[in-house]
């Protein structure tokens, strides 16, 4: 009877170890569930903050372009826009240049942010590539870093989440940019077949 007594409160024990380490295990997987969404969170708002700023240089530039037309459209005589017409063209190609480059910015920004965890695709992998260097454009301009680009032709396309494999070019790249840091270096972007694989 001792011992079944025994048994009986070592097993009310360990059931309640049992019941106690799922809930640690629990609160630990919300804690590194909240940590990964806070990291996540820091990290979207560095990049829209370099994407913004990265989309201010072609916008202001194109702005102060189209004012420049503006003014010189309703100030000057028609004789003296006539003479003036090879700078106005100028100066609108290089506005419509410069939107375009925006506009380019962000199509890879919503290109690499779509929120769909589960949905594959064909996916061109130089694409992929091209959009994630294109984000990150601000954060390695400043460095004397030089990026090399070797893609290779005619890949066939993967079947995966743009999104995801977007966010897997960003951070190895993120990397490479951040090693070189303050000193000069080569960072090289590769794709190519191997096989049956496409490899970046």
């Amino acid at each position: 009877r001792e011992a079944n007594t025994a048994m009986s409160s070592a097993n009310k024990e360990l059931f309640s170890v049992n019941r106690q380490l799922g809930q640690t295990l629990e609160e630990k997987e919300k804690a590194q569930e909240l940590l990964v969404r806070s990291e996540s969170m820091a990290a979207i708002g560095t990049l829209v903050a370099g994407v913004a700023h990265e989309l201010n240089n072609p916008l202001g530039a194109a702005y102060s372009l189209v004012q420049t037309v503006q003014e010189m459209v309703e100030e000057d005589t028609a004789e003296q826009l006539q003479q003036e017409k090879a700078e106005i063209v100028g100066h609108l190609a290089f506005s419509r240049k410069e939107l375009n480059r925006a506009k380019e910015i962000v199509a890879s920004l919503l290109g690499l942010s779509r929120q769909s965890q589960d949905y594959t695709e064909a996916v061109e992998l130089n694409t992929v590539v091209q959009d994630a260097l294109r984000v990150l454009y601000n954060q390695y301009k400043k460095y004397e870093v030089n990026i090399a680009e070797e893609y290779g032709e005619g890949l066939p396309a993967v079947q995966g989440n743009f999104a995801q494999l977007g966010q897997v070019c960003m951070n190895l790249i993120k990397n490479a940019i951040e090693a070189l840091r303050g000193r000069e270096g080569q960072i090289v972007l590769k794709t190519y077949r191997e096989g049956e694989q496409v490899v970046f």
